[in-house]
C-alpha cells in the first residue's frame, strides 16, 4: 500500500509528525506537533484518501473522476489539461495525484 509523504499529510491534514502504526492507520499527535503530554489522534487511510480527493478538488477547483477497471484504478484530474494517474489502487493513485500537485505548486512558487 502507499503511504503518502510528511509533506503531503501537512499540507492535507496539517499533521507535521506522522507515523503509521500499520498500514490501515495513521497515528499522530494531537495539535500535529509531538509533545509527551499530548495524547495520540488516529485516522483511517481511508479517512486519509477522501481528505486527498477533497483537497485535489479545492486546490485544482476542477473535477476529479475514479474510474475502476479490472486490474487498475485510474484518477483523471480535469483542469486545462486532463491529467491521469493510474495504480493498482485507488489510495496509490490518490496519493500520487497529490504528490504531482505538490511538486506543480511548489514549481509555480519557485517561479
Amino acid at each position: 500500500m502507499a503511504v503518502p509523504s510528511k509533506e503531503l499529510l501537512s499540507e492535507v491534514l496539517g499533521i507535521t509528525e506522522p507515523y503509521f502504526t500499520n498500514l490501515d492507520e495513521l497515528v499522530f499527535w494531537s495539535g500535529g506537533i509531538y509533545r509527551q503530554d499530548r495524547e495520540t489522534e488516529r485516522i483511517s487511510v481511508h479517512e486519509i484518501v477522501y481528505k486527498c480527493k477533497e483537497w485535489i478538488i479545492n486546490t485544482r477547483n476542477k473535477a476529479l473522476q475514479i474510474t475502476y477497471h479490472k486490474d487498475c484504478v485510474a484518477l483523471n484530474i480535469f483542469s486545462d489539461d486532463i491529467d491521469a494517474f493510474v495504480k493498482d489502487t485507488e489510495s496509490e493513485a490518490v496519493f500520487e495525484a497529490c504528490e504531482w500537485i505538490l511538486k506543480q505548486n511548489e514549481g509555480n512558487k519557485n517561479v
